[in-house]
C-alpha cells in the first residue's frame, strides 16, 4: 500500500488499497482518505498514520480514482499501518 496526493485541485492524501493487477487493468485505485486530523490510537473506523503523510485513515470514506487524479507518489506506508488498515477493513466489513 502505497500514498498518493490526488492531482491539486484536491489536494487530499490517500491510501491505495487494492491490487496492483486490479489497477492496471482498470486504470483507477481503491483508496481510502487520510484526514488531516489525528487520532491518538487506532479504532476500527479510524487508523493514525504519521508518515508520509500525516492524519488518520477513514476506513469508511472509500474512492475509486482514476490515474490521471494522481499527482504524486509519496511512498509506502508503514507496514504496521498496512496491517491495522487490514484489520480494520475486516471488521467494517464483518469479513
Amino acid at each position: 500500500m502505497s500514498t498518493s496526493r490526488p492531482s491539486p485541485e484536491t489536494r487530499e492524501h490517500v491510501p491505495a488499497i487494492s491490487s496492483d493487477a486490479l489497477n492496471a487493468q482498470n486504470g483507477t485505485a481503491t483508496c481510502v482518505l487520510i484526514r488531516p486530523q489525528r487520532v491518538r490510537e487506532a479504532t476500527p473506523a479510524g487508523i493514525p498514520v504519521a508518515a508520509p503523510s500525516s492524519g488518520t485513515i477513514v476506513l469508511g470514506a472509500f474512492r475509486s480514482l482514476s490515474s490521471s487524479r494522481f499527482a504524486e507518489d509519496l511512498g509506502p506506508v508503514d507496514e504496521r499501518v498496512v496491517e491495522a488498515v487490514a484489520i480494520g477493513l475486516r471488521a467494517v466489513f464483518d469479513l
